[in-house]
């Protein structure tokens, strides 16, 4: 009968152990001083080596001729245990996990021993043990008779009570190394004349997760499909992608391509692809790029067998280190609720979309990711990592390069289309103040730019006014009418006050700045901010008051977001542009600026009064007129 390669090369010693060095130097340590411990307590993950270490502990306090601690296995002990011995007992609390089962064991431990030195009952899986089966054991593994040893294993810790804790020995085995696992991967293979790629090795290990008996067993199933293992052997046999798909799915997941990742995921499907070996797969990957960066480009963390390194750390560049964690997060949840689906593939293609499409997640994290890519992209664009593209400006060549023309019309030259009124991308000259473009010609003027008397005046330009004062519109001439006489100039009389229609030479400057277009100055600013700034500040309420740009109606956080980032220096530095002063961001509540709006007019009321003699006592002022 055949025998599986994970029982046939079974460690034989505990220098064949791997990767425990820790249990096994001290175990070696106790068998030669002979201070031999009455219960043990083996943790840790699945196929760590924890029953054999406890097989050669049950052989070694046995062993008539231990070597270094090891035991022999060529004494009558050693081989009387190989063959089957009574006093070693190995009992699966999976199945004899009731109190009866306990109390049986307890009536044997006081005979002693039939062939060997001490009776050694390893119980495997002790956390299957029923509470009542624990506290029926506890006073027999408290105090054995000297002849007895307890060995107890089990993979999950938290479920063994912590009176049983105490009375034993603890020993926490580690996750078996990818390099040691490979390592005796490949020296089995060597022995059964299989040859075995040395990254078909680390990928095995890799997906063994660390434990050594998985490991083996995977080999013998690829060693099933052919003596000639590689890479892609083991990935058909196991059924997940290649590293080629995982990049082209990250690419999916970086440029926001949902559509992509489902073809292929659907590809992936029709080929007897697991998805949730793929997502595992996908998990992984982004593990990868995530280390990479944290680390800084740093391959130290990175398996073997993680792909091209240069085209992996080319990938970790494209993304931020907090979108590498949330598409772990999706990955990993949509993992865990796939084992509930009747459909394991729906799972896939409900994290693929998720993961293609950021702006379905609504939370602060999604939004805060968005904000710390555009960061990225500035920061690269200032380091110039980015390319700008040069926009070149339309002339008048390109333009009659370009121009599709009717069929029958014959194409005309540059100078013909020069000559063309239509096609003048010339100004007209009262566009400006003083005839002529300034350096600004290249945009055309806002309407705020243009003064109002400019605005509405006729296009005729006998009806234009002269720029230092405005003339007075010519009369018709009339001979019959007589002129009436000039009145002599009298420098003492007063003049009387300028019509509303005359130009004032001295102009208020507080008027001036109340003459300003706060609503258009605002769209103006908002205009010149980011997408993502705009979106916040588009049902804000805005007060434009001297240089204060007074924010009301906002939500909470809005406010935590323009304190803690750069974004109200932005909208400073914007408004400062459009206005061409110092503006300064001002937070108010609602409340407080209706209470400041009845307070000022309440104060021009009062001086109002004051103004015309009428005494007035304001109870605010504590009786002062």
């Amino acid at each position: 009968m055949y025998l599986a390669l994970y029982r046939k090369y079974r460690p034989r010693t505990f220098d064949d152990v791997i990767s425990q060095e820790h249990v096994t130097t001290t175990l070696k340590n106790q068998i030669k001083t002979g201070k031999i411990a009455h219960a043990y307590l083996f943790t840790g993950s699945r196929g760590t080596g924890k029953t054999t270490c406890a097989k050669l502990l049950a052989l070694a306090v046995n062993c008539l001729s231990p070597k270094d601690g090891n035991p022999c296995g060529e004494c009558e002990a050693c081989i009387a245990a190989a063959n089957g011995c009574s006093d070693i007992v190995e009992m699966d609390a999976a199945s004899n996990n009731g109190v009866d089962d306990v109390r049986a064991l307890r009536d044997e431990v006081v005979y002693t021993p039939v062939m060997l030195k001490h009776r050694v009952y390893i119980i495997d899986e002790a956390h299957m043990m029923t509470a009542e089966a624990f506290n029926a054991l506890l006073k027999t593994i408290e105090e054995p008779p000297q002849h007895v040893v307890f060995i107890l294993a089990t993979t999950e810790l938290h479920k063994i009570p912590a009176t049983i804790l105490s009375r034993c020995q603890q020993f926490s085995f580690n996750r078996v190394s990818v390099k040691d696992s490979s390592h005796r991967l490949l020296k089995i293979a060597k022995s059964e004349n299989i040859s075995l790629d040395e990254n078909a090795a680390a990928l095995i290990s890799r997906l063994s997760d660390g434990g050594m008996r998985d490991a083996i067993s995977l080999l013998d199933r690829c060693a099933g499909i052919t003596l000639n293992i590689t890479e892609q052997t083991v990935r058909d046999a196991v059924g997940i992608a290649g590293t080629e798909h995982l990049f082209s799915l990250a690419e999916c997941v970086r440029d926001h391509d949902p559509a992509k990742a489902l073809k292929l995921l659907d590809k992936l499907h029709e080929g007897s692809k697991d998805p949730v070996l793929l997502l595992q797969e996908l998990s992984g990957h982004f593990r990868d790029l995530m280390m990479l960066s944290a680390m800084n480009g740093d391959f130290s963390l990175i398996p073997p067998s993680g792909g091209d390194r240069e085209k992996l750390l080319s990938q970790a560049n494209d993304f931020t280190l907090g979108e590498t964690i949330r598409c772990i997060e999706i990955l990993q949840e949509h993992i865990a609720s796939a084992a509930r689906m009747p459909r394991r593939e729906i799972a896939a293609q409900m994290c693929l979309i998720r993961l293609c499409s950021p702006q379905l997640d609504s939370d602060v994290t999604a939004l805060s990711l968005r904000v710390e890519k555009l960061e990225k992209k500035l920061a690269d664009l200032s380091a110039g990592n980015l390319p700008i593209k040069n926009i070149e400006k339309p002339t008048v060549e390109k333009a009659a390069e370009h121009a599709i023309l009717p069929e029958e019309e014959a194409p005309k030259t540059v100078k013909e289309v020069e000559s063309t009124p239509q096609q003048s991308d010339e100004k007209p000259a009262w566009l400006f103040e003083n005839g002529q473009p300034d350096e600004y010609d290249e945009y055309p003027p806002m309407p705020g730019d243009i003064p109002a008397a400019q605005q509405n005046a006729p296009t005729e330009p006998e009806l234009l006014f002269e720029p230092d004062a405005p003339a007075e519109p010519e009369l018709p001439f009339e001979p019959d009418a007589p002129t009436e006489p000039e009145l002599p100039f009298e420098p003492d009389i007063p003049t009387e006050p300028d019509t509303p229609d005359e130009p004032k030479e001295h102009i208020d400057p507080i008027r001036q700045l109340n003459d300003l277009d706060p609503a258009g100055q605002w769209e103006q600013t908002v205009a010149q901010l980011p997408e993502f700034l705009k979106a916040l500040l588009k049902d804000v309420k805005v007060k434009i008051d001297g240089n204060k740009i007074v924010l009301s109606g906002y939500s909470p956080f809005l406010y935590d977001f323009m304190q803690k980032g750069d974004s109200a220096m932005r909208v400073q530095a914007a408004a400062k542009q459009v206005t061409g002063r110092e503006m300064r961001l001002q937070f108010v509540e609602q409340e407080a600026e209706q209470e400041e709006e009845i307070r000022d007019r309440a104060d021009v009321f009062l001086r109002q009064a004051q103004s015309m003699g009428v005494k007035i006592k304001n109870k605010g002022t504590k009786g002062k007129a």
